[in-house]
């Protein structure tokens, strides 16, 4: 049986992360080690960590050093990148390693998201992802991937603060290699958020998505597809068994895309420049 890392990058996750270490410690699967990499927690989150198996390290200042240092850390053949806000249904581990031994050609693996949240606007970012679930575009990035195949593509882009899984996706497609996906869920906790707390963290990531846009957006064409969201329109009739719920989806992806857009143009005037020129 071929040994699965779980890396997990943590800062201050004292609410999420025994429900997540709890969930890894109930997997079908059993070859795992598990690595949390912490960014220098000032709460709980080392103490409850230590009361499991896990490898703990301490790096900062971002989750793209945390993750590529979790997995050159790492000694399992495959690994698998999580959020701490994040609890695994028992199977996944085990799908995700019979996935690979299924398809020979693929090297990483997508795995969907299902979110719930507490609050009506966390509510309404868990709808919305939701309506992703089936989504072939590109909203999601691989999470599972043969090791050596994310060495040998680089990991994550340490530049990056936005963007970087996306980017590692289409790097790893680049160099040839093919991307699965399996059905077993993710179950996403998007917490007790208001909606100002969401843009603040729209506005933190736009201001630093100037790596990720020289990289990978090509032009226009790019951002209106990102920006329309088509998911969410063939999802509607999902939605719409929502109706308190609906319009507040709307409201917060286009209100989070303005904030972006605005914060960008701010901070990041040459990025944008380039994608209007």
């Amino acid at each position: 049986m071929k040994k699965v890392s779980i890396v997990i990058g943590t800062k201050n996750e004292e609410k999420n992360i025994k429900l997540l270490l709890e969930s890894i410690k109930a997997q079908t699967y059993e070859n795992i080690e598990t690595i949390i990499v912490d960014n220098f927690s000032t709460d709980n989150t080392k103490k409850i960590s230590l009361t499991y198996q896990v490898k703990f390290f301490e790096i900062g200042p971002e989750r793209s050093t945390q993750r590529n240092y979790g997995v050159e850390k790492s000694s399992g053949e495959y690994v698998l990148i999580l959020d701490a806000d994040m609890v695994l249904e028992p199977k996944l581990v085990a799908d995700c390693v019979t996935k690979f031994l299924t398809n020979k050609k693929a090297k990483a693996l997508i795995i969907p998201e299902l979110s719930f949240g507490e609050g009506y606007w966390s509510e309404c970012k868990a709808l919305e992802r939701n309506c992703y679930l089936n989504d072939t575009g590109d909203i999601y990035a691989p999470r599972f991937f043969y090791r050596k195949t994310f060495l040998d593509v680089g990991g994550f882009n340490k530049e990056m603060i936005s963007g970087e899984d996306w980017d590692l996706r289409n790097r790893i497609i680049k160099s040839g290699n093919e991307i699965d996906r399996i059905e077993t869920f993710i179950h996403h906790n998007e917490g007790n958020r208001g909606l100002i707390d969401m843009l603040k963290k729209k506005i933190y990531y736009a201001q630093n998505a100037g790596p990720y846009i020289e990289n990978n957006v090509k032009g226009i064409k790019d951002i209106i597809n990102f920006v329309l969201r088509p998911a969410l329109y063939k999802n509607i009739k999902m939605l719409a068994k929502h109706p308190l719920h609906l319009p507040g989806v709307f409201f917060m992806v286009y209100t989070e895309f303005l904030v972006g857009f605005l914060a960008g143009i701010i901070f990041k005037k040459e990025f944008w420049s380039k994608i209007f020129k």
